[in-house]
C-alpha cells in the first residue's frame, strides 16, 4: 500500500492528538516512491535534529534489543510523548557507532531544504517512526 504525505499527516496528527495508536512504539513504512515528509508533518512541529548532537536509545517493551537513533525529525504529542521520524532507514545497535556518518551526511544534505521557503523534503524509501 502506498502512502500518500496527505495519509501519513493524517495519520501523524491523530496520533498527535492522542486519538489513535496511543501505545504504539514503533512503524515502520515501506514507500513505493519517495515522498514530501515536510508535507506528511504539516502543522505537526517537526523540527530536524542534527545527528552529530542529538541521539537517543529507543527500548521496546518486548524484550528487543537497545536501537541508537542519530538526529531524525522530533515532534511531540499532545500529552509530551516524542515522535521520531528517522530519515536514513538506518540505525544502530550501540552508541557512538562510526557508522553514522550516513545519518550526518543526509542531515547536511536536507539541512538546506528544511528552510519553509523550500516545501521539498525527501526521504528514504523505509521511513521508521519511534514512539518515545
Amino acid at each position: 500500500m502506498d502512502f500518500s504525505s496527505e495519509n501519513m499527516n493524517q495519520f501523524f496528527r491523530s496520533w498527535q492528538e492522542g486519538k489513535t495508536n496511543r501505545r504504539l512504539e514503533r512503524c515502520e513504512l515501506q514507500l513505493n516512491s519517495y515522498s514530501d515528509v515536510k508535507n506528511a508533518l504539516k502543522g505537526c512541529g517537526g523540527e530536524l535534529m542534527d545527528p552529530r548532537t542529538t541521539r537517543l536509545k529507543f527500548r521496546s517493551s518486548n524484550g528487543g534489543h537497545n536501537i541508537w537513533i542519530y538526529g531524525g525529525i522530533h515532534f511531540r504529542g499532545n500529552d509530551g510523548r516524542l515522535a521520531v521520524v528517522e530519515l536514513t532507514g538506518t540505525y544502530f545497535s550501540r552508541e557512538n557507532d562510526e557508522n553514522c556518518q550516513t545519518q550526518i551526511k543526509l542531515y547536511l544534505e536536507e539541512m538546506e531544504k528544511w528552510d519553509y521557503s523550500d516545501d521539498r523534503l525527501s526521504f528514504h524509501k523505509n521511513l521508521n517512526v519511534f514512539f518515545f
